[in-house]
Parts: C-alpha cells; structure tokens; sequence
C-alpha cells in the first residue's frame, strides 16, 4: 500500500474543499457577468487552468481526477451559459451576444478536455519516474 503524505481525514476534506472550489466558476460569472466576455473569458481560461493543477495535486489516483475534472468542465458549461444568458437579458439583447456566449462555451470546453489530458500525461510521467 502506497504512503500519502496526508492523513485520511485530511485529505477527504481538500478534497472535498477542491470539489467545491471547482463550482467557483459559476459564483465569478454570475457576480461579474456585467462586465462581459471581455473580464470574464480571460479569468475562467486562467481559472481553469490553475483548477486543473489544483485537481491534478489532489488527486491520489487517475478516477479521483477525472471526477475533479468532469466537475470542472461542467462549471465551465454552466458558468458559460449563466453568463451570457444574464448578459443578455440585462445588457444586450442581441444575437451576437448569443452567439458569441456559445462559441465561448464551445471554447471553454474544449480548453478543459485540452488541459485534463495533458495533465493526466504529465501526472502519468512523473509517477512513473518517481517510482
């Protein structure tokens, strides 16, 4: 049996800690959807980013992480689409809006999968050669 650095208890609670920061996504949109694609594009690109790591980090095993990450990119859809209906409901109510809330959804989602890949790559090598 492996030896994890974090006791049991402890770990649970990150874990559970990092599957809620992952909703965060949401929180951000619908408190900053005013803004517009412009301030909320790039902070979830970054967010999911630093998110992935987060996951990466806590996770003890290739499940544990596709679960972190499957949350994630359900937060990115949701955020994606609270933010651009809330925007156009109260902003601009045009097509554009809508079409350019459903590409950034589009692109959100595939930067998530992008990103989870490559991380379950690096996780993979770097075990391998730390054992």
């Amino acid at each position: 049996m492996k030896k994890y650095f974090l006791q049991p208890k402890v770990w649970t609670t990150l874990y559970i800690v990092t599957l809620i920061l992952n909703y965060s996504l949401i929180l951000f949109s619908v408190l900053f959807y005013r803004g517009g694609s412009s301030l909320i594009e790039p902070v979830l690109l970054l967010s999911q980013g630093i998110l992935t790591i987060i996951n990466c980090i806590v996770s003890r095993n290739l499940i544990q992480f596709a679960i972190l990450s499957a949350n994630l990119l359900v937060s990115t859809i949701v955020a994606n689409i609270v933010a651009t209906q809330l925007y156009f409901q109260n902003i601009s109510a045009d097509d554009e809006t809508l079409i350019f809330g459903w590409w950034a959804l589009i692109i959100g989602c595939i930067y998530v999968v992008i990103i989870s890949v490559l991380a379950i790559f690096l996780k993979k090598i770097i075990s391998k050669y730390m054992n």
